[in-house]
């Protein structure tokens, strides 16, 4: 499963550029975020054909997109059926997908996708903290390399650690 990923805090902190660049590292497309989708039928079509799921800007989730957004971080199962034959026999497929979410301030996470969710909360930058976005851009592109590298070394890391690893198991000692 994917935990969903929230970048959650007040306009200009940041949240659109870094969900930009996650986007950018690990699934890099020509729209990197889109608004979310007005219902479950315009979602399924995106998971078929993005790696992640990035949505800026969302300050309400309905109750039906919350509850894909939830299936799809853990895995669904949805019927389709090929455009081509519609006498075939419906196909069933699984997705199972990151998603990132730009949330506004008004936002309030609905109990279902919380607890799933990990939430990261930035700060507001100050005014002399900001740099263009042509130079971020850039900055980005001339490090992409060495930070994919830094992932994957993380990752190979933690993969031969498992081993000696002890999981919490969220319970209180008696």
């Amino acid at each position: 499963p994917f935990p969903p990923l929230i970048l959650h805090g007040p306009p200009s902190s940041g949240k659109t550029w870094a969900a930009r660049t996650l986007r950018f590292l690990l699934d890099p497309c020509t729209a990197p975020l889109t608004p979310i989708p007005s219902s479950v039928r315009e979602l399924l079509p995106l998971a078929q054909h993005n790696w992640i799921l990035a949505f800026d800007h969302i300050s309400t989730l309905s109750p039906n997109l919350t509850d894909a957004l939830t299936r799809l971080s853990t895995a669904v199962g949805v019927t389709v059926r090929e455009p081509a034959t519609p006498s075939s026999d419906p196909l069933l497929k699984s997705f199972s997908r990151p998603i990132l979410l730009t949330v506004t301030d008004r936002f309030q996470c609905p109990a279902s996708l919380a607890e799933r969710a990990l939430t990261v909360t930035f700060a507001p930058l100050p005014l002399d903290c900001r740099r263009p976005e042509a130079a971020l851009i850039t900055a980005m592109a001339d490090a992409r390399a060495a930070i994919l590298a830094a992932l994957c070394s993380a990752v190979s890391t933690a993969l031969r650690r498992i081993p000696e690893m002890t999981v919490p198991t969220g319970r209180s000692p008696d």
